[in-house]
């Protein structure tokens, strides 16, 4: 049988040639067996992207999204990317039903065209809402980017298909007399509870995150600096890790907050350095189904149409920049604190200390001293 390559040294070096090649290329090997070893491996590589490009999108799909499995996450987090256990599972969610099923997903990936991917958009449009459209278009994007930084295909079809345009609904915002309302300085107003009110309160004066709010521990706020510091968030399931964008910041908490805080400690049985400070009385931390309930039904006792104004939890993030910038703060000092990584170049060269940062609380009382 004819071996598939042709071997020869000069030199220190061992060179070889492919059957169906007219030049040689050198192995890098000093040794016949090594430069033998160098070229069964190289040809084995070959060979597994001449698999990968006769592979159709459902079979080169198939551990995508998978997060043992993924090549994609693999690289990622090689590269010390961040990507969390949660979206990992949306996504693959998202691939099995709107992608594994249509035709498209049969095609060969090597032969796919951009006209397939525009029909591919065509036929989701005709079944699902622009915005999952968009999504899962985004996952045929990855896929094929992926395939092709690793050389496993020429060209990417997906390039230069854009997504559907939509009108998108604004997410509404609250008023400070709204804010007065749901959180009086006397009582719980329209909330259940201590936990129900400081929760929340918390949202609407730091502007944290649910997934930062419901990592929050004890250790993390310092009383006596009047200080909260953003470590650590709730990533889905019992996952918790570094906040979004892997950014750890400091968020100022004002007078008002820290003794809601403190009214907190005085009705809390677990008040370790490490325990929640949202919790059950077991110690587990509150979820995501207690976040959405409590707000819902404050929201329905304060007589606010949360679904007209498409308000949600999320909605004092917004309001809080927007009361802040309002009164003329620094933009940049309101991403430091709210822990956004737009304007990077910016942030790179600015360093807020805590004294920068103490306006903060000071507006953040105002609103309650109308």
């Amino acid at each position: 049988m004819k071996r598939p390559f042709l071997l020869f040294k000069r030199g220190r070096y061992w060179y070889y040639r492919l059957a169906e090649e007219s030049t040689f290329h050198t192995t890098g090997q000093t040794t016949r067996v090594k430069a033998e070893a160098f070229v069964v491996e190289l040809l084995r590589s070959h060979e597994g992207h001449s698999r990968q490009r006769h592979a159709s999108f459902r079979q080169y799909a198939d551990p995508f999204f998978i997060w043992e499995r993924c090549p994609h996450i693999r690289r990622l987090r090689e590269e010390g990317k961040s990507i969390t256990q949660r979206h990992v599972k949306i996504q693959r969610q998202r691939l099995t039903k709107h992608l594994f099923k249509d035709p498209f997903a049969r095609k060969r990936l090597s032969e796919i065209t951009r006209a397939d991917v525009l029909d591919l958009r065509s036929r989701l449009l005709t079944k699902n809402a622009p915005a999952t459209v968009n999504k899962a278009l985004g996952i045929v994007k990855v896929i094929f980017r992926e395939a092709l930084y690793r050389e496993e295909i020429n060209r990417d079809p997906t390039a230069g298909v854009g997504r559907v345009k939509y009108h998108r609904v604004e997410r509404g915002i609250f008023t400070v007399e709204e804010l007065r309302t749901l959180f009086p300085d006397q009582g719980y107003g329209p909330w259940k509870d201590v936990q129900d009110y400081t929760c929340f309160y918390l949202a609407a004066v730091t502007g944290l995150r649910r997934g930062e709010i419901l990592a929050l521990r004890w250790r993390h706020i310092d009383f006596d600096r009047q200080v909260l510091t953003v470590c650590e968030a709730w990533k889905g399931g019992r996952e918790i890790g570094p906040p979004k964008w892997d950014h750890l910041r400091m968020v100022p908490l004002s007078s008002r907050t820290i003794d809601k805080l403190h009214q907190l400690q005085l009705e809390s049985i677990r008040l370790a350095p490490e325990d929640f400070v949202f919790a059950y009385d077991d110690g587990s931390r509150v979820g995501e189904t207690w976040w959405r309930k409590r707000f819902c039904k404050a929201l329905d006792r304060a007589e606010i149409d949360r679904q007209a104004r498409c308000l949600t939890a999320h909605s004092f993030r917004h309001t809080i920049n927007t009361i802040v910038r309002n009164s003329g703060h620094d933009p940049a000092k309101i991403r430091a604190i709210l822990g956004w990584m737009d304007e990077a170049v910016q942030e790179n060269y600015t360093h807020w200390d805590l004294d920068h940062l103490k306006a903060w609380a000071d507006i953040v009382d105002s609103i309650w001293e109308g």
